[in-house]
């Protein structure tokens, strides 16, 4: 709820102009009323971005524990605890920590073999038996590090979109309800308060309604 009410701070002084209308339609009964086209759309496409948001978060996720358990493969060593993400929290920071360090993990494993190369090179020239090359983990594929790359991005992406469609959704049904009642009008002819409110709808993305 914080989120969606910093994203709703630029538009303060316009969306004063709403009124009354920003508090949830009733009917005369003190019911909810019904939800319009409007709203509904503005709702489904919420959850839709949400959902993808959870779906590519846990690709993500699985993707990462993938790459550290191959990074560390045959080496005796445990991947870091896995970090507690809350859903739809942008994941580049924790994607650039990851890559870097896979990155550096594979050039050390080609120094380390460069090294036992020599190393055994020298030793069969002596006559002598090279010692067993020492397994420090296995190279990660650089096609994972931009599958990884992919998913970050497009994830990222919808959690930057995400507060602007809540903020449609939470003005979906007003803003169509200021719509229809001053499509018709000419500009002359409205009051301070209608041109008020459709400034702040145009601000949201919702005049006319997006459907």
């Amino acid at each position: 709820m914080q989120r969606i009410k910093a994203s709703l701070m630029p538009l303060a002084l316009a969306v004063v102009a709403f009124g009354q209308t920003q508090q949830p339609a009733v009917s005369l009964l003190g019911e909810a009323a019904p939800e319009t086209a409007e709203g509904k759309y503005a709702r489904q496409r919420v959850a839709e971005a949400t959902n993808h948001c959870a779906a590519l978060q846990a690709q993500y996720e699985a993707l990462e524990a993938k790459i550290k358990d191959l990074a560390l493969k045959g080496s005796g060593l445990e991947p870091d605890p896995k970090p507690t993400v809350t859903a739809c929290t942008a994941l580049q920071e924790r994607s650039d920590s990851l890559i870097n360090s896979v990155k550096r993990h594979n050039e050390l494993i080609d120094e380390a073999h460069q090294q036992w190369l020599h190393h055994a090179k020298r030793m069969i020239g002596l006559g002598a038996k090279p010692k067993p090359e020492q397994k420090v983990g296995e190279v990660v594929p650089p096609g994972l590090l931009r599958q990884l790359s992919d998913i970050t991005e497009t994830h990222d992406r919808i959690v930057r979109e995400l507060p602007a469609l809540e903020t449609r959704f939470l003005h979906a049904d007003e803003c169509a309800a200021v719509y229809k009642k001053t499509i018709d009008e000419k500009v002359s002819e409205l009051t301070t308060r209608e041109s008020e409110q459709i400034k702040a709808c145009q601000s949201a993305g919702l005049y006319p309604p997006d459907k």
